[in-house]
């Protein structure tokens, strides 16, 4: 995210001091799953506060899409790339890059798809962002009851008829880039690395950002801090996420990343095992790490850093043959890594203890697919107890 949409993102917070960057890109990511789950079937009208009148016609008279759904919906890129004050509404254009399975229902044949797209979303100005707990489910704008409307849009607890953009984002506007029938990438076809010797992209404004931070937390010592920070967490969770990654077993790192980053790492995990392939990074060594962005809110704390290392990078196949990658020259490479965690938590004894439950200190063996402790109950890949990995971002397509 360049300065200029910063700058604009900073104007908007200034009006709503509400508004988070990582509950908005929940928010749109959320919206986009349910908008593709539900095309084409009676579910479409749940998300008529969410949708322009236009959006919502151009839908639901397509006489295609009842032929079709849309299913395992995997979001592998969701950014911010502009913000537009235009005709008292704010609108946030938004990329998204996501494969997804299309079926036809009369053949039940299968397409899986790669798309890229644009969406604009759009709200009247002066709006108060919602809680968190609003950002993150289908709710009712008016009462936050879950969401039940009729085709006019009205809410089945409240009884209050909900106008798209009246009190909540909506979406403006749609554009697929580009769509085009998936391919697993050849795992011979290993090619150098692009970005690792681009300068780092450094946030513009990232020392009084550090500022900031630690007055927000009361702390003393930039370097104090980072130096821990960099010790007790990215390491840490770099090693740990490296090596669920090269065992074929992503669930042993589910307590460590956001829901997005667990689902869009473990559908390439799955059509790898589909595949009889396994990746392996093996004798990782991380040489250093900087810190690149830091980004604060009412409800959220992010840090991006980038980390430089180098390891064996290559894949086998299911006899344990090499098929990609080489076992004899370690590859050089970096990668941005942003964390989050919510504003406001205080260290706790275990807090970086990657084998527990931040919340409840049992061991972290039984974290379900929602990223549910099993022990206590405490939903613990929101950030709400301890830092979670939240975006992996190649450094040739990093932006800031």
């Amino acid at each position: 995210m360049n300065a200029g949409i910063d700058d604009k993102l900073r104007v908007l917070n200034e009006r709503d001091p509400n508004f988070s960057k990582v509950l908005f890109i929940d928010f749109v990511c959320l919206i986009y799953h349910k908008f593709y789950s539900f095309r084409g079937s009676d579910e479409f009208r749940m998300l008529s506060p969410f949708i322009s009148k236009v959006i919502a016609e151009q839908t639901t008279n397509n006489v295609f899409y009842r032929q079709q759904r849309i299913h395992d919906i995997v979001i592998g890129k969701a950014k911010i790339v502009n913000f537009i004050d235009w005709q008292k509404t704010d609108n946030i254009l938004v990329e998204f890059e996501s494969n997804l399975t299309l079926q036809y229902l009369k053949t039940h044949e299968k397409v899986r798809l790669v798309n890229r797209e644009s969406w604009l979303f759009g709200r009247k100005a002066g709006l108060l962002s919602p809680q968190p707990e609003q950002m993150r489910t289908l709710s009712c704008p008016s009462c936050g009851a879950p969401a039940d409307f009729t085709d006019a849009g009205e809410c089945q607890y409240c009884h209050s008829f909900i106008q798209a953009g009246e009190q909540q984002w909506q979406i403006v506007k749609i554009d697929v880039i580009d769509s085009q029938p998936f391919q697993t990438e050849d795992p011979g076809g290993y090619v150098e690395e692009v970005g690792t010797n681009f300068p780092t992209y450094i946030q513009t404004g990232l020392e009084t950002q550090a500022r900031e931070f630690l007055q927000k937390h009361g702390l003393g010592d930039w370097n104090s801090f980072f130096n821990n920070f960099r010790e007790q967490v990215v390491k840490p969770y770099f090693l740990a996420t490296y090596a669920a990654w090269s065992k074929g077993d992503w669930r042993k790192a589910r307590h460590l990343v956001s829901d997005r980053l667990y689902e869009s790492n473990g559908f390439w995990m799955d059509e790898y095992a589909r595949l009889g392939w396994r990746n392996i990074l093996e004798n990782i060594d991380i040489q250093k790490i900087e810190i690149a962005r830091i980004d604060l809110d009412k409800f959220y704390d992010s840090l991006t850093v980038r980390v430089f290392a180098s390891c064996l990078d290559y894949t086998i196949d299911n006899k344990s043959k090499v098929i990609g990658g080489t076992v004899k020259k370690p590859r050089q490479f970096s990668e941005y890594w942003t964390f989050i965690r919510t504003a406001g938590v205080k260290k706790i004894d275990n807090e970086y203890d990657l084998k527990t439950c931040p919340s409840c200190g049992a061991a972290a063996d039984k974290v379900g697919q929602t990223g549910v402790c099993a022990y206590c109950g405490s939903k613990i890949t929101e950030g709400h107890f301890s830092w979670v990995l939240a975006v992996i971002t190649q450094d040739e397509v990093y932006e800031g």
